[in-house]
């Protein structure tokens, strides 16, 4: 996986080679991809950029999975914290570090297989990072033109 400087208009319009952003294949899949290229564990406000990113629809899915298991590994965390507090003891304790320890592992897994975003790049570009080595060659090409 390497990143790539795009400028944030041709990622808004999806003006970017029909080339899958993850494996760099050919991809018609047009996906409307939020990112948060100053976004923070501490600080999760900042710039929203919507882009429009040719994505396999099985990464797409993937992504949504990782995303509901990760809210339900949450509301279970909850769950096994009040039951500590409220009956279950020592078992509704070790259900809720289980449950975080799930929900973080989702959480890495689930970033590391989709783009992120980065500043760094002049004025009206966008660093786009974890994207395939192909994909940011196309993308390099269309600007060399």
């Amino acid at each position: 996986m390497t990143r790539v400087r795009v400028a944030i208009d041709d990622l808004e319009r999806g003006d970017v080679p029909a080339l899958s952003v993850k494996t760099g294949r050919p991809c018609a899949n047009p996906v409307a991809v939020v990112l948060r290229p100053e976004h923070r564990l501490w600080s999760p406000v900042g710039p929203r950029i919507t882009a429009i990113l040719p994505i396999e629809a099985e990464r797409v899915r993937a992504r949504r999975t990782f995303t509901r298991v990760s809210w339900a590994l949450l509301v279970v965390a909850a769950a096994g914290l009040v039951g500590t507090f409220t009956g279950a003891g020592s078992i509704g304790g070790l259900v809720a570090i289980l449950a975080v320890l799930g929900y973080a592992a989702t959480v890495a897994v689930g970033e590391s297989r989709w783009v992120g975003a980065r500043t760094g790049a002049p004025t009206g570009e966008l660093v786009v990072t974890r994207v395939h080595a192909d994909f940011a060659r196309a993308v390099n090409a269309q600007y060399e033109r």
